[in-house]
């Protein structure tokens, strides 16, 4: 069994305050498997909007990683204090929210700052296909409030999606066949 800990942001900048804080605990690795990755963000990432997709960080330019791993159990506590002090030295230096697949438990209000202000949407999706919280694992978006009955997305011929209304009893299994089933039709590769 090994141990691991991970922790992200999304940066703008890359400024000679956060390189300081990098260099710093970097000379503190707990384990020689243990690193940092900043990877960019450009090209296509920054030609979509905020609000067009899930992901709403378009203006940031790079997302960082910071990973403490061992092949030795034993040091699980070791990585996450490193992990977390890391992560809370270059922070302040961030854009706010982070690559998803970067954090662990982190908590809620940290997945709320990387939706930003697409979390509300996600979260009423997230409550019409999976109102009971099955796929919770991981950086979990909670279902959503019931306001005025549920929502559900008609598949249609020309990929049109249309949000009706509809009884809580009816949606789950038809709506979902009925997606899976138009999706087959128009994929290309059938």
């Amino acid at each position: 069994m090994v141990s691991s800990r991970t922790a992200g942001d999304f940066l703008k900048d890359i400024t000679d305050e956060a390189i300081a804080r990098h260099i710093e605990h970097a000379n503190g690795l707990p384990t020689l498997q243990s690193t940092m990755h900043i990877y960019p963000i450009d090209g296509a990432a920054h030609r979509v909007g905020r609000n067009d997709t899930a992901f709403s960080y378009r203006e940031a330019n790079f997302a960082e990683v910071i990973v403490g791993f061992s092949p030795d159990p034993t040091d699980a506590d070791r990585l996450k204090s490193w992990v977390v002090d890391y992560w809370e030295a270059v922070h302040p230096y961030s854009a706010g929210g982070a690559y998803v697949n970067f954090m662990m438990d982190e908590g809620g209000d940290r997945i709320g700052a990387t939706y930003r202000d697409n979390y509300d949407r996600l979260a009423q999706i997230k409550r019409t296909y999976d109102p009971d919280n099955t796929f919770h694992i991981n950086q979990n978006i909670k279902p959503g409030a019931q306001t005025t009955g549920d929502l559900y997305i008609v598949p249609c011929r020309r990929r049109v999606r249309t949000l009706m209304p509809a009884p809580r009893a009816v949606v789950r299994s038809d709506v979902l066949h009925r997606m899976e089933r138009a999706t087959d039709r128009q994929s290309p590769h059938r």
